[in-house]
């Protein structure tokens, strides 16, 4: 049986017209995204040659020495808070040019500040706003926990207020 007979010559001949403009269309669609990725292309090779590859760099480097900078100070308060053994405390003082375990012991400046821990309000209140200053506990956490074995009162208030409030707040 020849195809002709089966379609019909009017069939054959309008699927024949369909396949020829779907080919074209898709012929069509072909040639836009090649078009499209030819100028994509040119785009990218564009903006490629625009970037300044020397500052970029120069960039990454000074970010990159920033970031080992700030993580050698880490490791250095890091050492500091683990070697930072505690030979003198705020009230024994040490002598100024003489020998590092000479001390100077100050008995009135001892029961000022043991005397501190036993009012609650010295750790509810904030320091008062005209008291500028700024308080990295890391250097001085030995010589609170040294502070702490010696004024139990210290010990007990740290106890309280600690669940409430953090180490930064309390020192």
């Amino acid at each position: 049986v020849a195809m002709s007979n089966w379609f019909g010559e009017n069939s054959l001949a309008s699927i024949t017209a369909q396949l020829t403009a779907a080919a074209a269309a898709a012929q069509e669609k072909a040639n836009k995204i090649s078009n499209d990725l030819q100028e994509n292309v040119k785009n990218i090779k564009e903006n490629v040659s625009q970037i300044d590859f020397e500052a970029l760099s120069k960039d990454v480097q000074t970010k990159i020495i920033s970031v080992g900078n700030d993580l050698t100070d880490l490791i250095k308060d890091k050492e500091s808070v683990e070697s930072n053994e505690v030979k003198v405390l705020p009230w024994e003082g040490r002598r100024i040019g003489g020998n590092e375990t000479e001390t100077n012991f100050n008995a009135d400046l001892m029961q000022e500040i043991l005397a501190l821990s036993l009012n609650a309000e010295t750790f509810r209140n904030d320091p008062p706003l005209e008291a500028e200053f700024e308080f990295d506990l890391n250097p001085h956490i030995n010589c609170a926990i040294k502070t702490m074995e010696v004024d139990p009162n210290l010990s007990k208030m740290h106890a309280k207020f600690i669940v409430k409030m953090d180490e930064y707040k309390f020192w």
